[in-house]
């Protein structure tokens, strides 16, 4: 045994202090979104402090800062600038924070010991600052104590949102005055003056309330923010209602859609009543009188419109009109007998308020009244009698057309009139001679009836016409007058001289017909004929148009006589079968024989053999006399129709000389052309289109003694004909930069630029333009045919499409056309393009289920065999012209969370430009996530583009339920497979892991139950249903029997689809059997062990399931027993 005497005593042991961890130890801030500067709201800072055990620590002193938004120095603004609080009660220690003037995020320090604790500088108390406006409805209103302005305040912060739940406060001032507040009786504000900005929906930061006036004025508004009384609305005072005197003014008009009807005929009247005021007309009446004798068919509306039968006359309410508001009735009615029947408004007043505006003794505001006449058929009123004017030939055959027209009293057609025709001499007494066609006539519907009038004796008649018993029709009579051709008044001109025999130059003989009062007479055959000297029939000469001519279009005409035998040949004309006509003047066509002069000459020269279009040039015309006498008078013809009808050329002007343009040839007079002399005339023409034009003089000759030197142009004294070229003036070529440029400075260049050229200028189409305009103005090199062009810009062309073209331009400033060939360029810059993953959530996602993270995907840009990384912080570049497909693919470092194979994109990739809007369809195919942004300029988006892909992935679960039992989460020995056509997305689920992630598809599923139990079919989870969902989140197995429908029985669901974005819950039934081996009952090798009696009892249970799932399916739900 040991003795205690010699034990020594240890001294007890003191554990180490706690010490603080600061990475432990917490700051959070409050971050309440409507904290207001310069008031006393206050967001919290709070901290815990631990040790590094992990245990909260009281009675440490932290300190609190409060730095400047943008986190340089401590905030002059926020409070508290320096703060010491000690920790109590669990580590815990807070100050409030506010802040004087200053908006923003203030960044929040917390240290101990001069160490800052989680947390410091990243956590924010955010201040805000109040933006107040005060409007109005603009429009001036009635002052009439109903019709309202509404004032409204829309309270937000310096951030944009919205501010909810603040008081506001509205005042009123007198007219014109900022000073005194509105009496009561002029203007008031209708309501409660102090009101709360709105929290829901569009009103959510609104207050509004309304004004209205008695007395007209402009009234000043205000508005305060009682909440926040340091921050002033913008517009108060300044902001006022306007009201105008109130006027109550009603008109009426009404309007008939037919003037004149035929007994039983039917017509509406129209009634429009108009508030012209400006105050509501509350309950205005009009009383309209229907003619007595009209019956009234139908009226609109039937409501308010009401028809006395015994006085006819109609009442009509048109219900409340506003200023400037209008409405309209209508009255249908039936006139059967014949009169004229006059309809007004009687009368026009209302009750709300009081006023009279017409009544049957002042109807100024009702007028005007509206006349419909029934016509009288029957009744005879004016007539009329016509003849076509003008005289007639008495050959039996031309006519006089004498119309007679009689009307009844409403001025049209009287039917059943019969008319009677004769014809008188001048004296009064009847003529058998002239015939009338027919005598008698009896009148249609137009009251019309015509005769025809023919005779062979010519002379003045009149044609007389009654009706009735004896009455004239019109004045009773009409004259017409025949007459005959005369051969005394008519006559017959050959023109003198002698001419070429050369069966083109022609005599012209010249007839003027006229009747037996030498007046003009048209529409008459003229035979001709000519004659030898001996008098036989002159066969050699040609008429022109033959022997027989009309005077269709004058009584006065040419006849060109022309032939190849030299002679004379008198000429005769008759008229009306054989009646000569007078010979006046000559009358003998002489055609002497067809000579070759020499002598006198003419000569003409373009002064160019080429031109271009648009340019002029000019003939000079040389007549020169090379005789040794005078020439008396020299006649010379230069022919230009033929290339002037061709539009190759227009004539312009004389430049000098002397002549006249006469069809189509130009002609020159050369009085008294002395030996040796010339004379000139120049002609100035222009160059209209490409193509060849010939020249050529046709005839030089003296006139007095009928000399010709030449007269086909054919003779040398005519000189040679002369040929003037037409080009159209060229235009450049244009050699075209690379397109698409990215730097937008583009190098053109071309080469034949012509020696005529002082200038080539660049023209621009910028985007859809159509009118080019002048860009630039190229360097011109090289000397004869190797001149060439070039130019490049040292500016860059902004982005954009741009179409080139180039002329040239000669000394005079006249430019060519475009190049035949356009350069179309686009301006274009490659865009940067980033990528975002988004993994979305959905209703009825398993709270034991994690979220995916997007980090597990790389967004990606791939054209070709080159793909390029565009999110976490990565981004690629896009070239115009080429298509780049946008998708998405696994990381590969580090390696993604395996369930990231679970997940399925949702929809489309959706790309937005750098404003954030889509891009257009020409830019990015959504189907197929294909961005080609345009090479040619047309489309510019702006930069940089982003890029999203959404994935969204499906939950698995499942649920037990024994034959009559409670729905139950799945316990040991429990288990369901999910087999999918790929291995790798197959699913276990157990009592353990219940639920899961699941790549959205169609899988085969099967159960493995507990020995003793089999398995008898399936159930699933409704989607859709409140309540089922929420449900699938939580707890699957509390859902209510509702919730359930039938998926199918048996041991296997052969094809069972988890659509993406859902939870779907399988619940697996089954019944206890009597000896079952304790086999999965899978539908596998081992299911053919079961005994007899343990497949009786699953017979009769499936049996027994297919019952229970046709109940559940109908309207009534039966529930079964308690669980086995």
């Amino acid at each position: 045994m040991l003795s205690t005497s010699h034990m020594t005593t240890l001294p007890p042991v003191t554990p180490p202090a706690p010490v603080v961890d600061h990475r432990a130890s917490t700051l959070t801030v409050t971050r309440d979104a409507f904290k207001f500067t310069k008031t006393t709201d206050t967001q919290t800072a709070s901290v815990v402090v631990k040790d590094t055990a992990g245990n909260t620590m009281d009675g440490v002193s932290v300190t609190f800062q409060v730095l400047n938004p943008s986190g340089s120095g401590v905030s002059s603004s926020a409070t508290p600038q320096y703060v010491t609080r000690t920790t109590a009660n669990g580590g815990k220690a807070s100050t409030t924070i506010t802040s004087s003037s200053d908006a923003g995020d203030f960044p929040v320090v917390a240290a101990i010991s001069g160490t800052d604790i989680s947390g410091s500088r990243t956590q924010k108390a955010p201040f805000v600052a109040a933006v107040a406006t005060l409007t109005i409805t603009p429009e001036s209103r009635p002052a009439d104590n109903s019709t309202a302005h509404t004032a409204e305040v829309t309270l937000k912060t310096d951030t944009g949102v919205l501010v909810p739940g603040r008081k506001v406060s509205f005042g009123l001032f007198a007219n014109n005055s900022t000073t005194v507040a509105a009496a009561t009786g002029d203007a008031r504000l209708v309501g409660a003056t102090t009101l709360t900005t709105g929290v829901s929906g569009a009103g959510t930061g609104k207050a509004s309330i309304q004004i209205t006036a008695g007395t007209a004025g402009s009234y000043p508004v205000s508005a305060t923010l009682d909440d926040l009384p340091k921050y002033a609305v913008a517009g108060s005072k300044t902001v006022r209602a306007v009201f105008h005197k109130a006027t109550l003014a009603v008109s009426a008009t009404h309007t008939v859609d037919k003037t004149q009807v035929a007994p039983g005929g039917t017509f509406t009247y129209t009634l429009t009543a108009t508030n012209t005021g400006n105050m509501a007309a509350g309950n205005p009446m009009l009383t309209f009188a229907v003619p007595k004798g009209l019956k009234v068919l139908s009226r609109t509306p039937t409501d308010g419109f009401m028809l006395n039968s015994t006085t006819n006359v109609a009442t009509w309410y048109p219900g409340n009109l506003t200023g400037g508001a209008s409405a309209q009735a209508t009255i249908t009615v039936q006139a059967d007998t014949p009169g004229s029947y006059v309809s007004q408004i009687t009368g026009l007043a209302d009750t709300n308020p009081a006023k009279t505006w017409c009544t049957v003794a002042d109807r100024a505001a009702c007028a005007p009244d509206r006349t419909v006449v029934v016509t009288d058929p029957n009744a005879v009123g004016s007539s009329e009698l016509t003849v076509t004017p003008g005289v007639k030939l008495a050959d039996g055959k031309e006519t006089h057309v004498v119309t007679a027209t009689v009307r009844n009293a409403q001025g049209q057609g009287a039917t059943g009139q019969t008319i009677r025709f004769s014809v008188v001499d001048l004296d009064g007494k009847a003529v058998d001679f002239v015939t009338l066609e027919p005598t008698t006539g009896v009148t249609p519907s137009t009251g019309t009836v015509e005769t025809r009038v023919k005779t062979t004796v010519p002379g003045d008649y009149r044609v007389v016409a009654t009706y009735g018993a004896g009455l004239p029709v019109g004045v009773g009579s009409v004259p017409v007058e025949f007459t005959l051709v005369s051969g005394t008044y008519s006559t017959l001109t050959v023109s003198e001289g002698i001419v070429d025999a050369d069966g083109t130059t022609p005599h012209f003989a010249t007839v003027k017909l006229r009747d037996t009062k030498n007046r003009p007479i048209l529409n008459q055959p003229v035979e001709l004929s000519v004659t030898t000297a001996q008098g036989a029939p002159a066969t050699m000469v040609t008429i022109g148009g033959g022997s027989t001519h009309v005077s269709s279009s004058s009584a006065d005409f040419e006849i060109p006589l022309t032939t190849n035998v030299a002679g004379k040949y008198p000429m005769t004309a008759s008229v009306d079968f054989g009646k000569p006509v007078t010979p006046v003047g000559n009358q003998i066509a002489e055609f002497g024989p067809k000579k070759v002069y020499t002598g006198v000459s003419i000569t003409h020269e373009p002064s160019v053999t080429e031109v271009e279009v648009g340019e002029t040039f000019t003939y000079t015309l040389t007549v020169t006399n090379d005789t040794d006498t005078t020439t008396d008078y020299i006649e010379a013809r230069f022919l230009i129709a033929n290339f002037l009808t061709k539009g190759v050329i227009a004539y312009e002007k004389v430049v000098s000389g002397a002549g006249y343009m006469k069809s189509g040839s130009w002609w020159i007079d050369n009085p008294d052309l002395k030996p040796g002399e010339s004379r000139t005339v120049v002609l100035q023409v222009k160059a209209v289109k490409a193509g060849s034009v010939t020249s050529k003089v046709t005839h030089l000759g003296e006139v007095t003694l009928g000399t010709r030197w030449c007269t086909t142009g054919a003779e040398p004294g005519c000189g040679s004909p002369k040929t003037v070229r037409v080009i159209e003036k060229p235009v450049l070529d244009i050699v075209c930069p690379v397109t698409p440029s990215e730097s937008g400075i583009l190098a053109f260049s071309g080469q034949g630029v012509p020696s005529t050229a002082a200038k080539v200028l660049l023209y621009v189409k910028t985007g859809d333009a159509q009118t080019p305009k002048f860009w630039a103005e190229a360097t011109i090199t090289g000397s004869g045919a190797n001149r060439s062009w070039s130019f490049t810009n040292t500016t860059p062309l902004a982005q954009g499409k741009y179409s080139f073209t180039v002329r040239w331009v000669d000394a005079q400033g006249k430019e060519s056309e475009d190049s035949a060939v356009s350069c179309d360029v686009g301006v274009v810059s490659p865009l940067q393009v980033t990528g975002t993953k988004v993994v979305e959530n959905f209703p009825g996602q398993s709270q034991w289920v994690s979220t995916g993270d997007p980090a597990d995907w790389l967004i990606t840009a791939t054209a070709g065999p080159t793909t390029q990384p565009i999110s976490g912080g990565l981004q690629g570049t896009l070239v115009p012209g080429k298509p780049y497909t946008i998708g998405e693919q696994l990381r590969v470092s580090p390696a993604p969370n395996l369930s990231a194979r679970l997940y399925a994109q949702k929809g489309t990739p959706r790309c937005v430009d750098g404003a954030g809007t889509a891009l257009p369809a020409a830019i990015f195919d959504a189907q197929t996530g294909t961005i080609t942004l345009d090479a040619t300029g047309g489309t510019i988006v702006p930069g940089p583009l982003a890029c999203s892909i959404t994935n969204q992935t499906a939950n698995v679960s499942f649920v037990t339920r024994g034959a009559g039992g409670q729905t139950k989460a799945p316990s040991v020995d429990w288990s369901l497979q999910l087999a999918h056509t790929d291995p790798a997305f197959g699913l276990t689920l157990d009592d353990v892991t219940f639920v899961s992630k699941a790549l959205p598809a169609t899988y085969k599923v099967a159960a493995s139950v507990p020995a003793g139990a089999g398995v008898v079919g399936y159930d699933r989870l409704k989607s859709g249903v409140a309540g089922c969902q929420a449900a699938a989140a939580n707890d699957p197995a509390s859902a209510p029997t509702i919730c359930w429908e039938p998926a199918g029985s048996g041991t296997v669901l052969a094809a069972a689809a988890i659509p993406q974005g859902h939870h779907t819950v399988f619940r697996v039934n089954w019944v206890a059997g009597g000896d079952l081996p304790a086999l999965p009952l899978t539908g596998g090798l081992g299911s053919w062990q079961f005994l007899v009696s343990g497949a009786a009892v699953l017979l009769i249970a499936s049996v027994a399931y297919a019952v229970r799932t046709r109940r559940l399916a109908g309207p009534r739900i039966r529930r079964g027993s308690p669980s086995l």
